[in-house]
């Protein structure tokens, strides 16, 4: 499986770590991650991801793209990124529609489609009614 080009990636999880606060998970996640302790830093935002941070989760997704702290899994990435763009969070958002493109010649439009799928079913089975209604009416 090819691997989306990392220079991409280094781009935007720079630019989201110079934006927006995170929950105490993920500023830890943060000063692992560049400390380059990825093992570390994907545990604790694998923890803020769960509890529904958007930024958690968008670099979660971006550490499964590179394969940092974990097996490259441009699925799990492109999850992630969705889950993310789906909560709100705009470097998530603006990246969508290129990930999209990128995966195209590597996956099938049925494939891309279940991988939405899978993100949909996180999404329920990680948020409360609450949670929704509250996304719904911030968005």
């Amino acid at each position: 499986m090819k691997q989306i080009p990392a220079y991409l990636f280094s781009i935007l999880l720079t630019l989201s770590v110079l934006m927006s606060p995170t929950n105490a998970g993920a500023n830890e996640g943060m000063a692992a991650y560049l400390r380059a302790d990825f093992a570390t830093a994907f545990k604790e935002f694998e923890l803020a991801a769960e509890e529904g941070d958007a930024k958690a989760q968008f670099l979660l997704g971006s550490m499964y793209s590179l394969g940092q702290g974990v097996p490259v899994d441009l699925h799990l990435g492109y999850m992630f990124n969705y889950i993310s763009a789906e909560n709100g969070y705009k470097h998530a958002i603006k990246l969508q529609d290129s990930l999209r493109l990128t995966l195209q010649p590597l996956m099938s439009e049925q494939e891309i489609k279940v991988i939405e799928q899978r993100a949909e079913d996180w999404i329920q089975q990680h948020t409360t009614i609450f949670d929704r209604i509250w996304r719904h009416f911030s968005l």
